[in-house]
């Protein structure tokens, strides 16, 4: 897809009152969540035209999934929903804050992916920084988290972000900021 350009839709909440709107300046990004859906724009799709819509341009929207209780704990009797866009990429990091506190009550494992055996035993590996900073957030409340497994010191002393993933995350921010710069070119 050279030369291929997304966009973000960001979601808005209406101001409650005249007084709540602040002067906006031009080229801010209002990190007020994930975004509502992704405008592409690609050799593709060339030719389509949708009303509302850019001409050669397409709308992902959100789609909302139900994820069914799994196994028999007596606390897990609800079915949840997940609603976010149908894109998978290689890997993903969610962006901080973006998600926090929007369980009242959660479980969580703290755990890695990875098991290797010690001394006949399955130990799991140290949980995922990202992933663990994930977790931690999504509660209202630190009463209204429930760990599953007893908390292991090797989970949170010098749990480290591997340097691949470090390295990624460099190269992914420099590819925002030439996105930024070529949109402002045009």
């Amino acid at each position: 897809m050279a030369n291929s350009k997304v966009n973000a839709i960001l979601q808005w909440k209406e101001p409650k009152t005249l007084k709540d709107c602040q002067s906006f300046v031009d080229d801010t990004i209002l990190p007020f969540g994930p975004p509502a859906g992704i405008l592409l724009t690609f050799e593709a799709t060339v030719g389509y035209g949708f009303v509302g819509l850019p001409p050669d341009a397409i709308l992902v929207s959100p789609v909302k999934v139900k994820i069914e209780p799994v196994g028999k704990r007596s606390w897990q009797t609800r079915t949840a929903y997940r609603r976010g866009l149908p894109c998978a990429a290689a890997f993903a990091c969610t962006d901080y804050k973006i998600q926090g506190r929007s369980l009242d009550r959660i479980a969580l494992e703290l755990r890695g992916t990875l098991t290797t055996r010690v001394d006949g035993v399955p130990v799991a590996s140290a949980c995922d920084p990202h992933s663990l900073y994930v977790q931690l957030s999504r509660c209202t409340t630190l009463g209204g988290i429930k760990l599953l497994s007893e908390v292991r010191e090797k989970d949170f002393v010098d749990n480290r972000v591997p340097q691949a993933m470090a390295e990624a995350e460099a190269v992914l921010g420099r590819l925002s900021e030439a996105t930024v710069e070529a949109y402002e070119r045009n």
